[in-house]
């Protein structure tokens, strides 16, 4: 199954100047697309594996709680295992070095696939004591199974995955040392399509690359077969030497993924009337998303955590985010957002600069320059939203310019006037707003 980046997980904010900051966020060493595996015998080993030869390299044991029956990578890169005899485990495994550690033993018996679907639900082959296999939902804090969509059959199902398209696919034998054949899997009941035999036994491992290509692993967990990377005809079923791993009982494939960044694509302020600051930022993309933190300074103070605001996990959707800073005081500050991934990892967006001037009036400033020849600047401030009218008289108030006729919200304003074609004299310029006027006067000499 192609699913979103991981390990080189970065977090990119776009700030409103149109500035583009990328921050290296948790990262691993490893390179998406690395195919990696798991042998399932006692003494087992994770490793990855070349695509195009088949060579294994190993990264550490495994067998902590049990010979490895699956692995699987979450989209957020979080890789998980199953293990499997007379008690089955869900386990998380550190991809650097191999360390398990455990979610929960849900059942008797052995989950012997794994994957998971577009909506990062975990799916298991469960194989119970009543000789059936069943397609399960797992839950992925406990380990316990949460459904039962239905019953495979009697063959055993050892490896799941997905093609890109949504078709799940699975690989089943009835037993050690017989003929692996692949199936289509009805993800909703659980009834299998044979597609045809493989030409390989013990074939326990199944995984769609990025690139499209179906793999899998020869040699079941306990098994003494050589361990072989293939590739399988998704159509026919049949498959392909590529090559010897140099381990025994491939159990488990998953490639490591491709993961979306925390993408901001607009982080924005405005100051209300009563000194309220309201902070707006939109996402494009995230993964494991645990929230926002917003940090606010002053020009000479340090950063300090004013509010946070949840995140969204992981999504692909855009998504709009907003906090008010309430009742700040009158000062230039500074915001950033802190944002934190589930796992404590954390990134800053670039700050954005914030002039909170105190609580607005209804007030027209003198123009300035005064005299003037032939340009001047008009500030003024509304307290309220509505009507504004900005216009210019002459001394026998005849109206020779309109500046502002329109529905403008509160805020402070500037408004630039060009007298080039009026006469040297005395003019008046008014302000009418919310039923109030103020009015001033200023000479030009040309």
């Amino acid at each position: 199954m192609t699913k979103p980046d991981y390990f080189s997980i970065k977090l990119i904010f776009i700030i409103t100047v149109g500035l583009i900051i990328h921050f290296n966020g948790f990262s691993y060493s490893q390179t998406p697309g690395t195919l990696y595996g798991s042998t399932g015998n006692v003494g087992a080993t994770l490793i990855t594996i070349d695509p195009v030869t088949g060579t294994g390299t190993s990264i550490g044991s495994l067998g902590t709680f049990g010979p490895v029956t699956e692995i699987e990578f979450r989209e957020d890169g979080v890789l998980f295992g199953s293990t499997g005899q007379l008690t089955s485990n869900i386990i998380k495994i550190d991809p650097l070095n191999g360390v398990e550690s455990l979610i929960g033993m849900h059942q008797f018996g052995a989950t012997n696939g794994l994957e998971f679907d577009s909506n990062n639900n975990l799916l298991g082959s469960y194989f119970n004591p009543n000789i059936s296999v069943d397609l399960v939902l797992i839950d992925q804090s406990t380990g316990q199974f949460i459904t039962t969509f239905g019953v495979i059959g009697s063959m055993t199902i050892t490896a799941l995955t997905f093609h890109p398209n949504g078709t799940l696919y699975g690989v089943g034998h009835n037993g050690g040392g017989t003929p692996s054949q692949l199936y289509t899997i009805d993800p909703a009941a659980g009834v299998p399509t044979l597609i045809g035999p493989i030409g390989f036994n013990n074939v326990g491992a199944l995984e769609f690359g990025p690139d499209g290509v179906l793999y899998g692993g020869v040699g079941i967990f306990g098994g003494s077969s050589a361990g072989y990377l293939i590739t399988i005809d998704p159509n026919t079923g049949v498959g392909t030497s590529v090559g010897p791993t140099g381990f025994s009982g491939i159990s488990g494939l998953s490639f490591v993924p491709e993961i979306l960044p925390v993408e901001l694509t607009s982080f924005s302020a405005n100051v209300s009337n009563e000194g309220d600051v309201f902070l707006k930022w939109s996402t494009a993309t995230e993964v494991n998303n645990q929230m926002f933190e917003i940090e606010r300074r002053s020009q000479e103070g340090q950063y300090v955590r004013v509010g946070f605001v949840n995140g969204h996990g992981t999504t692909s959707e855009t998504q709009e985010y907003s906090y008010i800073n309430k009742s700040v005081e009158m000062g230039t500050y500074f915001y950033r957002l802190k944002q934190i991934d589930f796992n404590g990892t954390y990134e800053y967006s670039d700050e954005i600069e914030v002039e909170v001037n105190g609580t607005l009036t209804f007030a027209l400033e003198q123009n300035f320059p005064n005299p003037f020849n032939p340009t001047t600047t008009i500030q003024f401030e509304s307290k309220q939203s509505g009507r504004t009218v900005l216009k210019i008289y002459d001394v026998l108030s005849k109206e020779v310019d309109r500046l502002i006729d329109e529905k403008l919200s509160a805020g402070s304003y500037k408004v630039t006037f060009e007298a080039k074609s009026l006469p040297s004299g005395m003019y008046f310029y008014t302000l009418e707003s919310s039923g109030m006027i103020q009015v001033k006067k200023m000479i030009l000499i040309k």
